[in-house]
């Protein structure tokens, strides 16, 4: 049977034709070829029969685009995860430098500790009495 579709000829598009003179509309006959001819009885064999073979290649086609949306979302997050190893990977050549420049840099030695503050030595403070406050000197007042 797909020799007999391989020899239809069927319509092609129309073919615009210009020059000087108007367009004239021309049509090509063109033959289908014998691989599309097999494409299409291989399509019409899985066509389904009946409802529940329907339903069995709906669910079919509706896995396929979660796949494929997964596939997506894992592209995705490789490439994010990809831009991330980049970043990190140019931070630790960062801290490489600056640990080097570290390392070369002359060694100065450590700042000794500041002195601690004096400390004041205060009199001591005599005590409070009467006789010190009056003046008496332990005379008798006269």
């Amino acid at each position: 049977m797909s020799q007999k579709i391989a020899t239809d000829k069927l319509a092609a598009p129309p073919v615009l034709r210009s020059g000087s003179e108007p367009a004239v509309v021309e049509e090509m006959p063109v033959r289908a070829s014998e691989d599309s001819a097999t494409a299409f009885e291989e399509e019409r064999a899985v066509m389904p029969a009946d409802d529940s073979a329907k339903a069995a290649l709906a669910e079919v086609a509706r896995l396929r685009r979660e796949l494929c949306a997964k596939d997506a979302a894992d592209a995705a997050s490789a490439a994010i995860l990809a831009e991330k190893t980049l970043r990190i990977r140019e931070l630790e050549q960062e801290v490489k430098h600056l640990d080097d420049e570290l390392r070369s840099a002359p060694a100065t030695p450590p700042r000794p500790p500041p002195p601690p503050p004096p400390v004041k030595q205060t009199p001591k403070k005599k005590r409070f009495s009467l006789r010190n406050f009056f003046g008496c000197r332990g005379g008798s007042p006269g």
